[in-house]
């Protein structure tokens, strides 16, 4: 973009140049006694005056596209910058959320471990109460046996 406008600065100052060589200092009319100087061949001078002014009418038309674009182009800049912040800032509250849900991924897994070991307690406890009953029920058995001899 930079080059771009040296080198439209460059040949403005070009068409200046030549344009100041032929024109009167009001700048509307060719001054006859300079374009014979400036020139071997009028007539090629005359056609290039005429070719100057349409390059000029050119360059102001690419100097507006220019513009527009460049006024395009940094409103696109400015949205891609506001949405990089947006995206920004919701990457940092996803990455909140990522880490309590981790959190709560680790409290799940120790409950779940806590509800297991607690689970083998209970078989281990009803286990225990199912053979001290039979071992009560056989000695009752026992015992009834003994007292009906």
């Amino acid at each position: 973009m930079v080059s771009t406008k040296d080198y439209l600065a460059d040949f403005a100052n070009f068409i200046y140049k030549l344009n100041n060589k032929l024109y009167t200092d009001n700048g509307s009319i060719i001054d006859d006694i300079k374009l014979i100087v400036n020139s071997d061949n009028i007539p090629r001078t005359l056609a290039n005056d005429y070719m100057v002014q349409s390059m000029i009418l050119q360059l102001n038309d690419l100097m507006g596209n220019f513009t527009a674009n460049e006024e395009k182009q940094i409103e696109i800049i400015k949205k891609l910058s506001r949405l990089k912040a947006e995206a920004g800032t919701q990457i940092k509250d996803f990455e909140v959320e990522l880490e309590k849900l981790q959190q709560k991924k680790n409290y799940l897994i120790q409950f779940l471990s806590l509800y297991k070991n607690d689970k083998i307690q209970r078989q281990i406890a009803i286990t225990n109460l199912f053979e001290s009953t039979k071992g009560v029920y056989d000695k009752m058995a026992s015992l009834v046996k003994d007292i009906s001899k």
